[in-house]
């Protein structure tokens, strides 16, 4: 399978120059927000357009992406791994919140300790819809063709939260 390689930045700007605009200064600045995938294929873009290739295919429902930009019907997001790609707004969604793993076993507990009885334990990359906080520690819940779980997990163990 093809790893990405942080190259969107540069190719972005790198195309912006031929066209002699700079796409990244017309766009809104959006910090710190988050959206996530409608779908569970969405084509990740090198500019906001259909007409621009596609750099990454994510294969995820519910993955959070953070926005960095918008422009037009378009986001300029980045992934948990720092990869940056234009993603058309009607594959997106801000009506649910949902995290990401991004360790290994992270154990769901039933009360916001590290000691506390631990209801299920998830693999890395698991999208985990958010209920709500407390302190460090998020209320998250987990369904799966087994299993429905929810329980509270360290914030430090996922990503897509603030």
């Amino acid at each position: 399978m093809w790893k990405p390689i942080c190259v969107g930045v540069v190719v972005v700007l790198g195309i912006s120059v031929v066209f002699g605009e700079d796409i990244l200064d017309k766009c809104s600045r959006v910090d710190g927000a988050y959206v996530f995938l409608r779908s569970n294929h969405v084509n990740g873009r090198y500019g906001p357009s259909r007409d621009y290739p596609c750099v990454r295919v994510y294969k995820r429902r519910f993955l959070p992406m953070k926005i960095l930009s918008e422009q037009g019907e378009w986001f300029f997001l980045q992934d948990w791994e720092g990869e940056r790609v234009w993603v058309h707004r009607s594959l997106c969604s801000k009506r649910k919140r949902y995290v990401l793993t991004t360790q290994s076993d992270v154990s769901i507990k039933d009360d916001v300790c590290d000691n506390a009885k631990t209801l299920a334990v998830v693999a890395r990359m698991v999208c985990l819809e958010l209920v709500r906080f407390k302190g460090p520690w998020l209320r998250v819940k987990v369904s799966s063709d087994q299993r429905k779980c929810t329980g509270w997990i360290p914030q430090h163990l996922v990503w897509g939260w603030m």
